[in-house]
This record gives structure tokens, C-alpha cells and sequence, in this order.
């Protein structure tokens, strides 16, 4: 018993080794190699962690498939861990798995509800599905994170959310609160443009469409493209 003990120490030891050799490797880009030294150690008896970061390998490595397998084992090793049905929800809306995937980011925000990860990969399945007030919901929370410092796509996506919907002038308030927030974009302007075309306001349509196509799309001040009235 006690060389049995002592074998499986080692073992664990071992395979702590190459999980840290892998992410060294991982951090210096050489994802092939860091996963050959993450299955040792996973056939030395490493935890769900190194069958996690294996799983996040092979993502990257443009297996999903294979990334898929992994990461169904981790989640019968942890049930309760939001990140990992958030993992397994990535790989599943990379296979454009879509019900699967959003079936795993519910489960990941119920048990994590201020993720903004999470809610980022399920706004984008829903905007694909057209489920617009869905999506407005996720990028909300998602834009009134405190801590989030680049809005301008968020707000721009929030914003196409509101158009689809015919709610313009929130619309325009998204569009004029991210021009206001990043240098300014003529994309931007235009999606305005649009909103404020439908919204029957012509002359200000007529504004941002000159901007746009007088814009230096290299830089452009943020503070002469906000609310344009």
C-alpha cells in the first residue's frame, strides 16, 4: 500500500509538471506543443482543469469538435461551475449548435448573472436568431458595467437592436452615445442616418450622411459627432 501511495504522489507530481509546462508553452503561443504536455499530465491524473485547458487548446487550435468532447467531460466533473458551461457554450456556438449553446449560457448566467462574457456570446446568438429584446437585455447589463471602458461596439450593436425594432430614438441615443465614446465612424453615422431618415427627421438624416462621407476615416474628433439635433 504504501509504494501504491507513493506512486500516485509522484504521479501527482509528475503531471503537475506538465501542466505547468503547458501553460508556459500556451503563453508563448506554442498551443501544439502545450497540448501534448497536457495530456500527460491528464494521463497522470490531472484534475478537470487540465481537461479544461486542453478543451480551450483545441478551440484554438480550430478543433472544435474534438474541444467538444472535453468539455462535455468537465462539465460531469463540475456540474455546479459556471465557467465551465460558459466553455462548453463557446464550443457549441463556434459548431453553430445554437439551442445547445444557449441551453449552456443560461445555465452559466444563472449562476453567474453579472458575467459579462457570457451574456456578450449570448447577445450575439440572439441576434442571430432575430430575438432583438433578448439580445437588448444582455448588452444592457453588459453596457452598464461600471468596470466596461470600450462601449462603442456594444452600443452600436444595442442600437441595431433598437432599429430592427423601430424604437428610433433609442436608437439614435446608442448611435450618438457611441460616436461620443470612440473616434467616429462613418458606418456609424450612417446607421444614425438611417434611424433618423425613419424617424422622419430628414434634416438631420441629411447631416450625418455629409459628415459620413466627408469623414477622414483615420480620426475624427469624438466631440463633433454626438447628438446631432
Amino acid at each position: 500500500m504504501p509504494d501504491v501511495q507513493a506512486a500516485a504522489a509522484e504521479d501527482k507530481v509528475e503531471a503537475g509538471k506538465h501542466a505547468v509546462e503547458s501553460a508556459r508553452l500556451m503563453k508563448a503561443g506554442e498551443d501544439d506543443q502545450a497540448l501534448v504536455e497536457i495530456d500527460k499530465a491528464i494521463k497522470l491524473g490531472a484534475g478537470p482543469a487540465a481537461i479544461r485547458r486542453k478543451a480551450e487548446l483545441l478551440l484554438d487550435l480550430g478543433k472544435p469538435q474534438e474541444a467538444l468532447v472535453e468539455a462535455r467531460k468537465i462539465v460531469k466533473l463540475e456540474p455546479e461551475n459556471a465557467d465551465v458551461h460558459g466553455l462548453l457554450g463557446s464550443i457549441l456556438d463556434t459548431l453553430r449548435l445554437d439551442s445547445e449553446a444557449l441551453n449552456e449560457f443560461d445555465i452559466a448566467i444563472a449562476k453567474k448573472p453579472m458575467d459579462r462574457g457570457f451574456r456578450a456570446w449570448r447577445s450575439k446568438i440572439y441576434e442571430r436568431h432575430h430575438q432583438y429584446e433578448k439580445a437588448i437585455i444582455d448588452l444592457t447589463v453588459i453596457i452598464n458595467d461600471t468596470e466596461m471602458r470600450n462601449r462603442s461596439k456594444l452600443l452600436e450593436r444595442r442600437g441595431n437592436c433598437y432599429s430592427v425594432l423601430k424604437d428610433y430614438p433609442k436608437a439614435i441615443a446608442d448611435y450618438s452615445a457611441a460616436l461620443t465614446s470612440s473616434y467616429g465612424r462613418s458606418e456609424l453615422l450612417r446607421l444614425r442616418a438611417t434611424a433618423y431618415d425613419k424617424q422622419g427627421n430628414h434634416g438631420a438624416a441629411k447631416k450625418d450622411l455629409q459628415a459620413a462621407g466627408s469623414m477622414d476615416e483615420v480620426f475624427e474628433p469624438p466631440s463633433t459627432l454626438g447628438p446631432n439635433k
